[in-house]
């Protein structure tokens, strides 16, 4: 048979194709086996404040719980804020306070409404929900922004927002 011919006669080219066959096959069988799932039937809690203020140190404080209600404390979670029509991209990591309590301190830079956006992973879980923020106050100048806000005048600024800063 010709296959035993090149085997017998190029013996450790051979092998190195044996070797990488079965790295090939093992990483293939591992992605498709530790695919993550995403799960829609988690549970979020926002601990809702009186009212959020511009340039203050905010603490953002939200309950996650799994399928069967138990208090996730071990996942890995991030908070992003952004506004519509603007760029702020203000992402922060959470920290697991205590029984399924996640916390992470913002600050606003401006008023009105933001969407805060949770991506939570947990082995080979994933969850991602959204709330609304009603933020009060006047627009920050950078030096009372939040150090992750990527919000900079450079960008195409909504009418409302250049008739606040023109005043």
């Amino acid at each position: 048979m010709n296959v035993e011919k090149i085997i017998f006669k190029h013996p450790i080219t051979s092998f190195f194709l044996a070797i990488a066959f079965i790295l090939v096959t093992t990483w293939v069988s591992y992605t498709l086996i530790m695919k993550e799932t995403l799960q829609t039937n988690w549970k979020m809690t926002v601990v809702e404040q009186e009212r959020y203020q511009t340039g203050e140190v905010t603490s953002v404080q939200i309950f996650l719980h799994d399928q069967w209600d138990e208090a996730l404390t071990n996942a890995n979670v991030s908070l992003t804020f952004d506004m519509p029509e603007m760029v702020h991209h203000l992402t922060k990591p959470m920290h697991h306070v205590e029984d399924g309590l996640y916390e992470a301190e913002v600050i606003f830079s401006m008023p009105g409404t933001w969407i805060g956006q949770v991506e939570v992973s947990d082995n080979s879980n994933r969850y991602v929900n959204q709330f609304l923020v009603k933020v009060e106050g006047d627009v920050m100048p950078e030096s009372r922004r939040d150090p992750k806000d990527e919000f900079d005048f450079s960008q195409p600024i909504p009418n409302w927002l250049l008739q606040e800063v023109n005043q």
